[in-house]
């Protein structure tokens, strides 16, 4: 998924469908183990660049906070795991946060 949203990067029409897509079928889902799949795609975005900062911060991490007081522990824990492990770990957490309060 990541090697897809890193090729659609440049091509916003595209980009914006997918991101759409993606927050249809995973972050406003009513199953909840459809929404634990969303914060794991964010890992892989992070952890492999395939989105700049501000890309992820504008289009993927209002959606990740969103989740992070979803009712269900289990989509809580995702996003935990996560941000600990690819967005702090990342050393782009400043970035992310500076953007996302633009």
């Amino acid at each position: 998924m990541a090697e897809l949203i890193r090729l659609l990067s440049g091509e916003e029409v595209f980009r914006e469908a997918l991101l759409d897509f993606l927050l249809e079928e995973f972050v406003e889902h009513n199953i909840w183990w459809r929404r634990v799949v969303f914060p794991q795609l964010c890992s892989e975005v992070a952890s492999s660049n395939a989105l700049s900062p501000r890309l992820f911060s504008t289009t993927l991490l209002p959606s990740l906070a969103r989740l992070s007081r979803d009712p269900v522990s289990n989509v809580r824990l995702s996003v935990a795991r996560c941000l600990a492990r690819d967005i702090l770990s990342s050393g782009n957490l400043p970035i992310y946060i500076l953007i996302s309060c633009d």
